[in-house]
This record gives C-alpha cells, sequence and structure tokens, in this order.
C-alpha cells in the first residue's frame, strides 16, 4: 500500500510540475511576441524618421536592424513548434500562440513593402507569401515547403518567405482576406514579389523565377 501511495505522489507531482513548466513556457511564448510586436512598431518609426529626412539616410542601419528582426521571428517560429510538439497545449493558447505570429509575420511582410518604397537601394530581397494547407488537402504541400528552405538557406535574408496556414483563416480573418485578394482556391501557392504561382512549383522552375526577377539579379550568382 506505502508503495502504491508513494508511486502515486510522485505521478501527481510529475503532473503538476510538466503543467507548471507548460504554463511558464506558454507565458514566455506570450511575451516573446510582445517583443516581436515592439519590433514591427520600431521598424515602422524609423521609415517615418526616414521619411522626414532627419539627418542623413538610415537606409542601410534600417535594412541591417530588420533582417535581424526577421532573423528573431524565424527563431521565434522554430521554437514554437518545437514546443508544440514536445508540450501539452491547450486549444486556446495554440490558437493565441500561432495567431499572434501569424501576425507577426505579415506585419513584417508588409514592412517589405515599406522598405522597397523608403530604401529601394536596400532592398534587393525577393518576398514570398507561402499558402500551404493540411496534408489532406495539400499532399505535395511538404516538399513545396522543402524546396522553399532549399533556397532559403543559400539566400538567406535576400529571400523572405511568409507561410500562411490557409487552415488558420477561420481563427485569423486577414487570412481570409488575402485569400480573397489573390483569389487563392488552390494550394500549394506562392505569391512571389505579387505574382501568382498557383501548383508545386519543383526546384529547378523557382531557381528560373528568382533569376529573372529584377530583385534576384546578381543574387549569389543568381542561386550558383
Amino acid at each position: 500500500m506505502m508503495v502504491f501511495l508513494l508511486t502515486l505522489s510522485i505521478f501527481a507531482i510529475g503532473l503538476f510540475l510538466g503543467s507548471l513548466m507548460d504554463n511558464e513556457r506558454t507565458k514566455y511564448f506570450l511575451s516573446y511576441n510582445e517583443v516581436q510586436k515592439q519590433n514591427v512598431r520600431s521598424m515602422q518609426l524609423q521609415f517615418e524618421l526616414n521619411n522626414l529626412k532627419i539627418g542623413s539616410n538610415q537606409c542601410a542601419k534600417t535594412k541591417s536592424l530588420f533582417d535581424y528582426y526577421l532573423v528573431e521571428l524565424e527563431d521565434n517560429r522554430e521554437r514554437l513548434n518545437t514546443y508544440v510538439s514536445q508540450a501539452k497545449v491547450t486549444k486556446d493558447d495554440f490558437t493565441i500562440l500561432k495567431r499572434d505570429y501569424v501576425l507577426s509575420q505579415l506585419n513584417f511582410w508588409m514592412l517589405t513593402e515599406d522598405m522597397k518604397e523608403n530604401c529601394p537601394d536596400n532592398s534587393n530581397f525577393t518576398t514570398v507569401l507561402y499558402f500551404y494547407s493540411s496534408k489532406e488537402k495539400c499532399p505535395s504541400c511538404a516538399d513545396q515547403g522543402f524546396n522553399l528552405d532549399y533556397y532559403k538557406v543559400k539566400l538567406k535574408t535576400n529571400l523572405l518567405i511568409f507561410a500562411i496556414d490557409e487552415e488558420f483563416s477561420y481563427q485569423e480573418p486577414i487570412i481570409q482576406i488575402l485569400k480573397d485578394v489573390y483569389k487563392i482556391t488552390s494550394y500549394p501557392t506562392l505569391i512571389i514579389n505579387g505574382e501568382k504561382q498557383e501548383g508545386f512549383v519543383d526546384r529547378d522552375s523557382l531557381q528560373e523565377i528568382f533569376c529573372n526577377l529584377e530583385s534576384s539579379r546578381n543574387l549569389i550568382d543568381c542561386v550558383n
């Protein structure tokens, strides 16, 4: 009997500690998402200062900081994916965390347009909105993501990929608005510098598209 009670106590303590750790990690990601929002606001203010023509042109510094913030955003995505896969996250917590991340992504995507307008000489990058869906709806989406990751490794901050889960449009209305704007009806779909590419795009075809874009010219010898 004592062994049973001891085992039960250890199990209960383990459950309590596990739940406590999950709650702390959820709080951490929520606070980190607040940092992402501050980063977006910081970039917006920098663009506004550039527009006011106060002092010398700060575009080079703005681009450097922009790249740093994007790396932070990507790191947060990887940490969030690891956390969700390893911890017991409630549906509400998951929705909040993912929604914050989606909004941060789209804010940075919109900032790329500000960058192109305000700092054209420092905007030698290509943007990709990648609309994907579940394995059932889109068997080729995983391979499409793999191909995009391949060029992301090669092009680094010269290729900015913003992956959008279309099934999350029920939780975040802006996704549905973007689907309507670009008339997204099938998956995968890529919006590359504003141009729509429907269906799976293989690696060679992606390279051809990237190399034919003005923003990608002379880019690491056009992805080798």
